[in-house]
């Protein structure tokens, strides 16, 4: 499993994780856009390898969230979380992740 998490500029966080779930590989990548430093965008992405892996996952998870929150395209599924009011704080965010064994540079 590789666990990463890089800073982009003073308004993004990028994490990115290896998994691996019944049986099926595949990339979540977390990109958190902070306005006034609280969270008020998530965009969490998930890459299979194949389509056919994708679109099991979006029928799968497309039953737990809004159908305007979660879309399709090809071997990857999208889901958009608005944060409102605003989220957690940047350093919060950190704190979390670090708990949930990201690594955090």
């Amino acid at each position: 499993m590789l666990i990463t998490l890089t800073a982009y500029g003073n308004n993004k966080l990028v994490a990115t994780k290896e998994l691996v779930a019944n049986g099926v590989e595949f990339k979540e990548t977390q990109e958190v856009i902070f306005k006034s430093n609280k969270a008020s965008l998530t965009i969490v992405t998930y890459q299979f390898e194949t389509e056919e892996d994708a679109n099991n996952y979006y029928k799968t998870i497309s039953i737990a969230v809004l159908q305007d929150m979660v879309e399709i395209q090809e071997n990857k599924v999208i889901m958009t979380i608005t944060h409102n009011p605003l989220g957690k704080s940047k350093t919060e965010y950190k704190k979390q992740l670090k708990e949930a064994g990201y690594e955090v540079n």
